[in-house]
């Protein structure tokens, strides 16, 4: 249950890490974002685009020192430099936060309540002649499976040699905790490697779940809403909802205590507060900016803008699991 709910809270925070990386080296380059751009560059450097008013209008749009654009070609492979490194920068930061998660296993590992019964486990097979094996033998089949893995599904018709290196690893992966095992792991690990073959599925099914909202999104919803929407597309102005939304479960909850009654009425009002700062803000700054750039440098912090992200659609889906599912196991365990 945890881990399962870790998962999802993991799933809610990544798109907007991911956005906010890439804002970030869009600004630190002197640019904004903007959805329809990417696809406009590119049919500008492939010489496909007919009419240059949509994109002249954006390209000027996103400066963000104000100067106009007089050349298209050249800001449209600038654009898509920097757009496309920040995007290789985000994807650097769920590789960071993976060695993260492995060194906290690493380090903590040795409190799991099962830690000391594996090492036990570890000395008695240690002592086994048949875990004496050849490793040169084991690693030398894995890597021939792998290597013919990968040049057989690179004969296959539109299947070139990058998706055969990725399946040739997974063989050369199963080869190898397969030759590992001893004859009584055998069982469990056939079934482990089922296990592994059901989750293949179960994950591009979940992925492809992601960027099909994420296409949707781009293509089909606006890129600009009102105050009120916009708290969602935040991930501070969102995080406030969803804490108002917690203290009212800790109001409205039969179970709790006088103290967390009076927790969650502190936790409603002042996450309310900030949810109305921000939407009075994006209100303001939209209809009156002399008015905002009057007020006080510290009710400036609560403010966001009416931009849409179509990848922060994605983080929707985790959220709605995340709420659900206490609220399942309540009904199940009632």
């Amino acid at each position: 249950m945890i881990f399962y709910m870790g998962i999802n809270i993991g799933a809610f925070f990544a798109p907007f890490v991911a956005t906010g990386v890439r804002d970030w080296w869009l600004q630190k380059h002197g640019f904004s974002y903007d959805g329809s751009l990417p696809a406009l560059a590119h049919q500008m450097l492939n010489g496909t685009l007919a009419d240059t008013t949509q994109f002249q209008a954006l390209a000027n749009k996103v400066i963000l020192n104000g100067s106009q654009v007089t050349n298209l070609q050249q800001f449209a492979n600038d654009y898509l430099g920097v757009f496309n490194k920040g995007y290789n920068f985000a994807f650097g930061v769920a590789g960071v936060a993976m060695v993260l998660s492995l060194i906290v296993y690493v380090l903590f590992f040795k409190y799991l309540p099962s830690g000391n019964r594996v090492k036990e486990v570890e000395k008695t097979q240690k002592t086994e002649p048949e875990k004496q094996k050849n490793m040169v033998l084991i690693f030398g089949v894995a890597i021939l499976l792998m290597a013919l893995t990968t040049f057989v599904i690179q004969l296959i018709p539109n299947l070139k040699y990058d998706l055969g290196l990725a399946v040739g690893l997974f063989v050369a992966f199963i080869a190898i905790i397969f030759q590992m095992s001893t004859q009584e792991e055998r069982a469990r690990v056939i079934s482990l490697i089922l296990v592994f073959i059901v989750v293949i599925f179960f994950w591009m099914s979940f992925h492809q779940n992601g960027l099909t909202l994420t296409q949707f999104a781009l293509n089909y919803t606006v890129k600009e809403v009102g105050a009120f929407t916009s708290l969602f597309f935040n991930l501070w102005s969102i995080l406030a909802v969803i804490s108002t939304v917690v203290g009212l479960f800790l109001v409205v909850r039969a179970q709790s205590t006088f103290k967390e009654r009076m927790i969650g009425i502190a936790v409603t009002l002042l996450s309310a507060v900030v949810c109305y700062l921000f939407i009075y803000n994006n209100h303001l700054y939209y209809t009156s900016p002399q008015e905002f750039e009057a007020q006080a440098s510290w009710l400036k912090i609560f403010f966001i803008d009416n931009k849409t992200k179509p990848e922060v659609f994605q983080s929707f889906n985790p959220l709605f699991i995340v709420s659900l599912t206490p609220m399942i196991m309540g009904v199940f365990s009632y």
